[in-house]
């Protein structure tokens, strides 16, 4: 069985989430094995994206391109094996904590471009639940955690192999609606990709 993680990202697991739980997002750097990310990448080099551009009705901009991946998808065996191997990372951590077990069943691949406008300030959908997992698997892009009032809580570069977690409904299990407002910059050159795996309902 190939390494999937960066061992000293695995033995921070707890705290990840509980940064997530209290703060709305954490982020750790290089937390996939090079040869990992970069297999991530061009696992989904070849596939159909849909673009998104602005669109003045909507109150979110969205200026970047996206493909939807149902996880047991056969086409995308390496992005169904990272998905398993972080559910079974995770789902031990938020049950010493107490805290609703999560079961990924939707991943998706993002790409920002120089330039864009990528993609604003926004919460993620109410029907995800416990936690949102974001690998960067390509470039370099900041991004912002907000306060409620949309001034900045926290910034933080993202690169290929980090991964930032962030809150949804159920982490805090008392919480009515926590999800935190947040937003991806455009990266100063060429193109950041992510992999994203949530758990909807």
């Amino acid at each position: 069985m190939f390494e999937i993680f960066d061992r000293n990202f695995i033995s921070l697991i707890d705290q990840l989430v509980i940064e997530a739980a209290r703060h709305g997002a954490s982020y750790y750097p290089q937390a996939l094995k090079p040869s990992v990310w970069q297999g991530l990448a061009d696992e989904v080099a070849n596939d159909q994206f849909t673009t998104l551009t602005p669109d003045p009705s909507k109150t979110v901009v969205e200026d970047m391109e996206i493909l939807k991946i149902p996880l047991g998808d056969d086409n995308h065996p390496l992005i169904n094996i990272v998905g398993g191997r972080l559910r079974d990372l995770v789902q031990p951590a938020v049950k010493r904590l107490c805290l609703t077990q999560w079961k990924p069943n939707e991943a998706a691949a993002h790409r920002y471009h120089a330039g864009s406008q990528a993609l604003g300030a926004h919460r993620d959908f109410s029907t995800d639940k416990v936690l949102i997992a974001v690998f960067t698997t390509g470039g370099s892009g900041d991004f912002e955690l907000l306060n409620d009032d949309g001034s900045l809580h926290t910034r933080w570069e993202s690169n290929p192999g980090g991964l930032c977690l962030m809150r949804a409904p159920g982490l805090n299990v008392d919480a009515v609606d926590d999800r935190p407002l947040h937003r991806a910059l455009p990266p100063k050159s060429g193109t950041r990709q992510a992999v994203i795996y949530r758990q909807v309902q």
